[in-house]
């Protein structure tokens, strides 16, 4: 399997954002049996939650103002972060 495979499959269920007050926010649940993981777009800037067991990060990506470029890098941040899962490097 290639990133371009990948990438093909993600585009037949991209992320589903909900408009929340001050942003937006879109969900993986239960990426894997332990893994969650939450796109959050408030004030112009894009971050990124994983939570396992309890634990929790909580990653900046970038900031810009338009959100369709900030939901268009959440994509590609989700393709990468899958990508990595699978071990595919090409």
């Amino acid at each position: 399997m290639t990133r371009e495979d990948v990438r093909k499959q993600l585009a037949k269920n991209p992320l589903e954002w909900k408009e929340e007050r001050g942003g937006a926010t879109a969900q993986l649940q239960n990426l894997t049996r332990w893994l969650g993981v939450k796109y959050s777009i408030t004030w112009g800037e894009l971050s990124v939650k994983m939570h396992s067991n309890g634990d929790c990060i909580t990653g900046y990506i970038t900031a810009g103002y338009c959100d369709v470029t900030l939901k268009a890098k959440a994509e590609e941040n989700r393709l990468d972060l899958v990508c990595r899962m699978l071990g595919v490097t090409e």
